[in-house]
């Protein structure tokens, strides 16, 4: 047929396709006739009724725009037939380039885009797995009350003696090689222990009372986070502004009541049984989770989709960084530390993506898809133990891409199922 498409489909590096396409001019004259019809009808020319200009008015003055309009409507139509006759499967948004078209004339373009990978699955079947079996002891209960106590402690300050171990010192200090200052900080609360390390070791802290000042210096140790200050000798000049110890409550019957919907010390430690054993349900889960994963990525070697390895890339970064703020890192810090940064966000990246593709295809090969009503039955699970209304989860998830995380989360869940339920199971005793 005269209207058909000419498409010549290129491999390019990895998981790339190049597209060359070419649209015969009898079905761009006919776009191009449907666009010059409805601006003909809407243009306003002066000593011209709308719809009556004369049509050589209408090609001086509005070719570029009615060509312009012939393109982006035609490319919406030829492109995913190019795609369908091409018999490639886009993981990736085209990049469109050398798009050439004259009145009368074949319009082409080049579509640029990336493909799902082509790998083959390693078995699924008799995979090795290493389950942590665990039994939660009293000693693991006694030692969740404590950290709790030490977290409802108060703070009694310190003036009748120095510094000693397990004081809390509340300090200001500055760091400097030479004359560049590499530290700086001012009222920072420093637990102090045997172990305590640089800038203020635990030495240089011992005995000093609130009020006093200290200079000594000290070599920078090797993995110090400003790497071009290792080895060097820093001079530390510090104040210790006040000392105080923890006064850590007794656990009551009133204090557990205050903590929580607890009757007693005896339901308060019962109820942390029982998160102790989710909580390490969860890391056993997580552990073997990431046993399957390993073994995949061990077995499969595949080139990834660039367009979506370098978004995952910059999306990685960029929690990373975010992470790093929240832990307390400066700017400053952060952007001398960007190529390490970058080289642990674009590794993690790729592996999540390799991941992914895997995980994908064994849902496709399996047959592990979630429908739509699955998803609509977790929905109802969510809701039912987080005591929300359906509707009110639904509006939290808000995007069809929540929607689909959702999806790919049950699918994920299925895949595990559907590979413990064929490993080898070893149990290794905590």
């Amino acid at each position: 047929m005269a209207n058909n498409l000419q498409v010549k489909v290129e491999k390019s590096a990895g998981c790339r396709r190049i597209l060359t396409v070419e649209v015969p001019a009898e079905r761009v004259n006919e776009k191009y006739e449907e666009v010059k019809k409805s601006v003909t009808e809407s243009a306003n020319v002066p000593g011209f009724r709308k719809g009556k200009v004369p049509e050589s008015i209408i090609n001086a003055k509005y070719s570029d725009l009615i060509k312009k309009e012939t393109i982006e409507r035609i490319l919406p139509d030829v492109y995913p037939e190019a795609v369908k006759e091409s018999d490639e499967n886009p993981v990736t948004e085209p990049v469109i380039s050398k798009l050439d078209y004259n009145k009368g004339e074949n319009l082409s373009f080049v579509a640029e885009f990336d493909v799902f990978p082509e790998f083959s699955l390693p078995k699924c079947e008799g995979i090795d797995i290493n389950k942590k079996v665990f039994k939660v002891k009293d000693k693991d209960v006694d030692d969740a009350v404590k950290q709790i106590m030490e977290r409802q402690a108060g703070f009694d300050d310190v003036k009748d003696r120095g510094a000693a171990a397990g004081d809390i010192a509340v300090v200001d200090y500055n760091v400097t090689v030479g004359s560049k200052v590499i530290d700086k900080r001012s009222n920072i609360w420093m637990p102090l222990e045997e172990k305590t390390l640089f800038p203020l070791k635990f030495a240089n802290i011992k005995g000093i009372k609130p009020g006093e000042e200290k200079e000594f210096e000290d070599k920078v140790p090797e993995d110090y986070f400003q790497k071009e200050f290792t080895g060097e000798v820093a001079a530390v000049k510090f104040k210790l502004i006040g000392l105080k110890t923890k006064n850590i409550p007794e656990l009551t019957d009133g204090l557990v009541k205050k903590m929580g919907n607890y009757k007693n010390i005896d339901e308060f430690k019962k109820g942390l049984r029982q998160y102790i054993t989710s909580d390490r349900n969860r890391a056993q889960e997580e552990d073997v989770k990431n046993q399957v994963f390993e073994y995949f990525l061990k077995k499969t070697s595949f080139a990834l989709p660039q367009f979506v390895l370098e978004r995952n890339k910059s999306r990685a970064f960029e929690n990373m960084v975010e992470h790093l703020k929240k832990q307390g890192m400066k700017d400053t810090d952060i952007e001398k530390e960007k190529p390490s940064i970058e080289k642990a966000s674009a590794e993690e990246a790729e592996k999540n993506l390799k991941i992914a593709y895997t995980m994908s295809r064994i849902i496709t090969e399996n047959k592990l898809e979630a429908s739509d009503d699955e998803v609509r039955n977790k929905i109802d699970d969510i809701a039912k133990h987080s005591g929300q209304k359906t509707e009110d989860v639904k509006k939290c998830l808000g995007t069809k891409d929540k929607f689909e995380n959702l999806r790919y989360s049950l699918e994920q869940d299925k895949v595990m199922e559907f590979i413990l339920n064929k490993a080898k199971i070893k149990e290794i005793k905590e």
